[in-house]
């Protein structure tokens, strides 16, 4: 069963360096790395680093988000959870949550979050946009957003 996903933008292109760090960290954390996938005690994921398709960034600015966060997305980290158990939701969010805070970038979680009525701390943006007639919200944080979220009893990424 598939289960959540997440990318983090950044607002800049991730050098050698910074993709092979991030490549370390995965594999440190790792019982088990193959290509573009990996294990965490048991847990598989996939990661891929930079734009699966050449469009992806650009969809970005199409849909408002470069707007709304006042930057265009330059690269982009997506990650995925194979199954869907609450432990898999928080190892990515924990993923998620790292490589945002330590190379400064948001998260996009790919849908809107079921959040209770009272705030939390960082940033979290809504994004708002139609295609073909058919309206589409979703939500992008900061770490500082995600680290809060983590911790709340409603926390889940989205699948």
């Amino acid at each position: 069963m598939a289960g959540p996903h997440a990318s983090i933008l950044f607002n800049k292109r991730l050098t050698g360096v910074e993709t092979a760090e991030i490549k370390k960290y995965i594999a440190d954390r790792s019982t088990e790395v193959e290509d573009d996938y990996f294990w965490i005690h048991e847990h598989p994921f996939s990661m891929t680093l930079g734009p699966e398709f050449d469009d992806d960034l650009k969809e970005y600015d199409e849909n408002g988000t470069a707007k709304v966060i006042e930057w265009s997305p330059l690269d982009i980290v997506t990650l995925s959870a194979l199954c869907d158990s609450q432990r898999d939701h928080l190892i990515l969010g924990e993923i998620c949550y790292s490589l945002a805070e330590r190379y400064s970038g948001l998260v996009d979680f790919h849908g809107k979050l079921d959040l209770p009525d009272f705030s939390f701390p960082g940033e979290l943006y809504v994004i708002d946009h139609s295609v073909d007639d058919r309206f589409f919200s979703f939500h992008i944080g900061d770490a500082q957003f995600l680290k809060a979220w983590i911790k709340s009893d409603r926390f889940k990424m989205i699948k």
